[in-house]
């Protein structure tokens, strides 16, 4: 029995009474320091390179028994590599000392060493089985991920390609070495990685994003694409100024380079400044004449840049909310723009229009007033006004429903209108424009015994009414028939 048999019969009846519990007095009196080996050749060097690799076994299984953190300041963990430095010092290409050391420091995540000692284990001819694989891929993504942080992505990205030649399914790899591309303005290279992305994680969303955005620089360039991925950033990050900055960047150094326009020409509206966005907007309408986004933009910059943000701003959340059906909560808006600058005569109008729809008619005549004011001429303001006018007094909900009626019947739809002035008559009674209606739906459908009824109410209400009193009699002689 040789030497090292020896030892390793002491070291495996050590390692039995530690799996029993008896890891004091008696693992005490195994336990040994590191030394400093003799320096040694041949078959020497081997047999001292065993026994120090099997103290650092003994060192690593105290190490794990202790229930302390993995750390390389622990005493145990020190030894444990202490010893198997020197053994891998007498036998540099031993595997079972490489692989023990590669395993010790990826239990230890350091990281660096960890991806040195499994890279000259392969050199060595070492074999990865799945734990191994884990581990060296682990240790590749934490050491590439330092590199790229320090603004070293050569280094970045040798790491992930050799993680990716012994695994060439680790997406982690794929996605890094497709980032880096990008970002060094590699555009096919980077292509084709995120394509890889996809057929490794069909569907992904950031896999799609980045193979857009490799398109993205192909054809407008790194330098466009990286200022305009830069404001998406700062944008996302609530930086605004600095967004509006890097979009300005993007469209100038490529003016073909719509997407960067848009977002130039919507963070400057945002911002408060229409004229810079007016002129993203102008440029954009120039390329596309029928994009009904961009000249809406381009509208709502105008509308800021001549009457001012605030009322701009106010007018435009208007529109939508009327056109959404929130009559009463679009009028609140136009009458902030109207008040925002009285001199804005839309604002005025679709204030007034929009408070009369909604059976708020004493703040409907008030801007009515202040349209025909800025307008003498305005005819239809005038009519409005007149009817406003001639709705105070009326119920809310009636003036409300009449309005309605009135839009529905705008728009070709005549049951809803003929429903909402039934609405108005219930409301109020004494309502003569909302009998005057009910009898023209009755007349243009031929109803007329519905006709004759209807203006017979509203005649009642407002006798010197000719209109009414024709209609009636017409309605009268047309029933009869």
């Amino acid at each position: 029995m040789n030497g090292r048999t020896v030892f390793l019969l002491t070291l495996l009846a050590g390692t039995a009474l530690l799996a029993t519990g008896f890891s004091g007095t008696v693992l005490a009196q195994i336990t040994v320091t590191p030394t400093q080996p003799p320096v040694e050749t041949g078959e020497g060097a081997a047999a001292d390179a065993a026994s120090l690799l099997a103290q650092a076994q003994v060192a690593a299984l105290e190490a794990r028994s202790s229930g302390l953190l993995p750390t390389p300041d622990n005493p145990g963990w020190r030894d444990a590599i202490d010893f198997g430095e020197e053994a891998r010092d007498l036998a540099p290409q031993d595997l079972e000392v490489l692989r023990f050391l590669a395993e010790t420091y990826s239990a230890l995540s350091w990281d660096s060493r960890a991806w040195e000692v499994w890279s000259a284990y392969l050199d060595a001819g070492g074999t990865l089985d799945a734990a191994a694989l884990a581990a060296l891929s682990e240790a590749g993504r934490e050491l590439g991920y330092a590199r790229y942080s320090a603004g070293d992505l050569k280094g970045a990205g040798s790491v992930f390609r050799r993680v990716l030649e012994l695994n060439p399914r680790n997406v982690e790899a794929v996605t890094w070495l497709g980032r880096i591309a990008l970002e060094q303005g590699q555009s096919r290279v980077a292509q084709r990685y995120w394509r890889r992305v996809l057929e490794l994680k069909p569907g992904d969303p950031t896999a799609r994003y980045y193979v857009q955005r490799s398109r993205q620089q192909l054809t407008f360039g790194a330098a466009s694409t990286g200022a305009f991925n830069d404001g998406l950033a700062a944008y996302n990050a609530g930086q605004k100024v600095v967004a509006l900055e890097a979009f300005t960047r993007a469209a100038n150094v490529n003016p073909d380079f719509e997407e960067a326009f848009s977002w130039a020409g919507r963070v400057a509206l945002e911002l408060g400044r229409p004229k810079l966005a007016e002129r993203f907007w102008r440029a954009l309408l120039a390329r596309n004449p029928e994009d009904p986004q961009t000249a809406y933009y381009l509208t709502l910059a105008e509308a800021q840049g001549r009457w001012g943000t605030p009322a701009g701003r106010a007018f435009y959340a208007g529109q939508e909310l009327y056109n959404r059906g929130q009559v009463g909560e679009a009028a609140e808006r136009f009458v902030e723009a109207s008040d925002a600058n009285p001199q804005y005569p839309e604002a005025a109008s679709w204030a007034a229009r929009s408070l009369q729809e909604s059976g708020q008619v004493g703040r409907a005549v008030r801007l009515w007033e202040r349209v025909v004011a800025l307008d003498p001429d305005d005819e239809s303001a005038q009519y409005f006004l007149e009817v406003a006018r001639a709705q105070q007094g009326l119920g809310p909900e009636a003036v409300a429903a009449f309005n309605e009626g009135v839009r529905a019947y705008g728009a070709a739809d005549l049951e809803a209108a003929q429903a909402a002035f039934e609405t108005a008559t219930e409301g109020d009674p004494t309502y003569a424009d909302a009998w005057g209606w009910l009898g023209r739906l009755a007349f243009e459908g031929q109803r007329y015994g519905e006709a004759e009824e209807a203006y017979a109410r509203a005649l009642d209400l407002e006798p010197a009414n000719a209109t009414y009193r024709f209609f009636q009699a017409e309605a009268e002689r047309l029933g009869a028939q």
